[in-house]
């Protein structure tokens, strides 16, 4: 009966509003779900399939997985920005429908998801902004994978809490990503103050650094290698949490 929201033929009721949602999904270019977490993962993909001129879509610490993932890739051909931030039942499956669907994307958050090793098979040059913060999985692939298919766009990234990464393995980000101008290193405890040195010799136009918990570092030498290799760096996060702004000399 109407009254009950039937439809008098047993017609189930919706009470997330999802099926309304759609029609209105449909009309917009930006849209933010973040912290639904009453919406299946079938329910924020079918917002997804019906929102097809989105360019800005935040999915963050929802129930979003790998088929919602496709979804986007599938659907969302004008998307620019998006944030699956806090999603863990994210992985590497659909990454690759990611990125060659959203040719137009320029920030990805996968902060705190499952990704492992990052896998692409479609290279970007719109990719300027990407988070890979807090990845439990995360490996030492992905880094190399992510450098070696935006590098050339990147301006701004995440890698906090990145435990497979090393000295080594910053120098060769470096290399590849030359345009860099914010990086966060927090808590990554595999680096060194010879890593520091490295990006001075690659990311010349670096201008904020974090190394906020980073254990195999001591405030001094970072303080003074940035001062040395770093000359355009103009916010200095010091493994201590001490921010140093403007040179890295003051306090």
């Amino acid at each position: 009966s109407p009254g009950d929201g039937g439809d008098g033929g047993g017609g189930g009721v919706d009470p997330l509003g999802v099926s309304s949602s759609r029609s209105v999904a449909g009309r917009l270019t930006t849209l933010s779900l973040s912290g639904c977490r009453a919406l299946s993962p079938a329910a924020l993909a079918s917002l997804v399939n019906a929102a097809r001129d989105l360019r800005s879509l935040d999915l963050s610490h929802t129930a979003a997985n790998d088929v919602v993932v496709e979804a986007v890739g599938g659907r969302l051909g004008s998307l620019r920005c998006c944030s699956l931030r806090g999603c863990a039942g994210i992985g590497d499956a659909a990454l690759p429908l990611l990125f060659l669907g959203c040719a137009r994307l320029e920030a990805l958050d996968l902060g705190h998801s499952a990704v492992e090793i990052f896998p692409v098979s479609h290279s970007s040059q719109s990719l300027r902004k990407l988070a890979l913060c807090h990845c439990p999985n995360l490996r030492a692939e992905a880094i190399t994978s992510l450098a070696e298919n935006f590098g050339e766009s990147l301006v701004q990234l995440s890698l906090a809490g990145a435990g497979c990464l090393d000295d080594s393995g910053l120098l060769a980000l470096a290399v590849s990503c030359a345009r860099l101008q914010r990086l966060q290193l927090s808590h990554c405890d595999g680096l060194t103050e010879r890593g520091v040195f490295y990006l001075g010799m690659q990311c010349a136009g670096l201008l904020e650094l974090r190394l906020c918990g980073c254990l195999g570092m001591r405030d001094d030498e970072v303080a003074q290698t940035a001062a040395d290799a770093l000359r355009k760096l103009r916010l200095l996060q010091l493994p201590s949490g001490a921010v140093r702004s403007a040179r890295c000399g003051e306090g």
